[in-house]
């Protein structure tokens, strides 16, 4: 059984980034630029806001090429931020944002 401290290191994104960054990492070529850490050599650095940017962004850019998802599903979540506990359903940084309320979906 887990500790508590465990569960608090042991997260979703953790679980998704790992399984596909082993299937992909020689596959798929992310770099760094310059004057920039290569963040895969990082290790155990989730819940480091830059770290947990980098490894969403990993992850997305791996589901693209993964065959798992139509284009259409992936296309239909890029440039969107979502958020916990927010009456906003996700935040579309290229168009209208959406939010909900009682589970009803309204546009704004």
């Amino acid at each position: 059984m887990e500790n508590s401290d465990e569960k608090e290191n042991n997260t979703n994104l953790e679980k998704i980034y790992t399984r596909l960054h082993q299937y992909f990492k020689d596959k798929i070529s992310i770099k760094f630029a310059d004057g920039f850490p290569n963040l895969f050599e990082e290790t155990s650095k989730f819940h480091d806001a830059a770290y947990d940017s980098f490894v969403t962004g990993a992850a997305f850019i791996y589901m693209t090429q993964s065959q798992l998802f139509k284009p259409e599903e992936i296309m239909a979540h890029s440039n969107r931020l979502y958020m916990l506990r927010t009456l906003y359903k996700g935040f579309n940084l290229d168009g209208i944002d959406e939010y909900c309320f009682n589970d009803v979906n309204f546009l704004s």
